[in-house]
């Protein structure tokens, strides 16, 4: 199997805090956009006709634009305090999966089954909290972490048409 894959991925945390005098929001947002080609394999066992058991990996290298925004609102501040930061690096997914497919007739399957995503060089958003007090003694610069890794995993269910 070889193609391309476009992989969106976003994830927003927030902290809040509120005491006597006030409150405070500190919130983080981030933002993967990843392109870049794979390849794979499969490989089925046909267990009765009809019906197919079988495994798939795929694996790729993405060029990957991560952004990270910053919001920090307080009733002690008048104005927000904003920082926005993006990068462009590359970024590796790894995708595995054990499938079946039910072939219903000569056009309708089927498939099913359990799949994990693997993805290396994210920025992920409680990584991205900056603890540096933004108001204390000299500017704070705005820095993204894009070193994060996740894995997304689950049953999966489908239907297919082909014609």
């Amino acid at each position: 199997l070889a193609g391309v894959r476009y992989i969106y991925l976003i994830e927003d945390f927030l902290y809040h805090t509120e005491g006597l005098d006030g409150f405070m929001d500190y919130s983080v947002a981030t933002s993967n956009s990843m392109t870049g080609g794979q390849l794979g394999g499969d490989i089925w066992v046909c267990i009765m006709p009809g019906f197919k058991f079988g495994a798939e990996v795929k694996g790729g290298v993405y060029g990957s634009r991560a952004e990270q925004n910053t919001n920090l609102t307080s009733n002690s501040i008048t104005t927000p305090l904003l920082e926005a930061v993006d990068v462009d690096k590359a970024a590796f997914a790894l995708e595995i999966g054990l499938m079946f497919i039910y072939k219903v007739n000569q056009n309708f399957t089927v498939r099913g089954g359990y799949q994990s995503l693997a993805i290396d060089g994210l920025a992920l958003a409680p990584e991205n909290f900056n603890p540096t007090p933004p108001f204390l003694g000299g500017t704070r610069t705005p820095v993204i972490n894009d070193t994060g890794s996740a894995i997304y995993h689950g049953f999966a269910v489908g239907l297919e048409w082909m014609w």
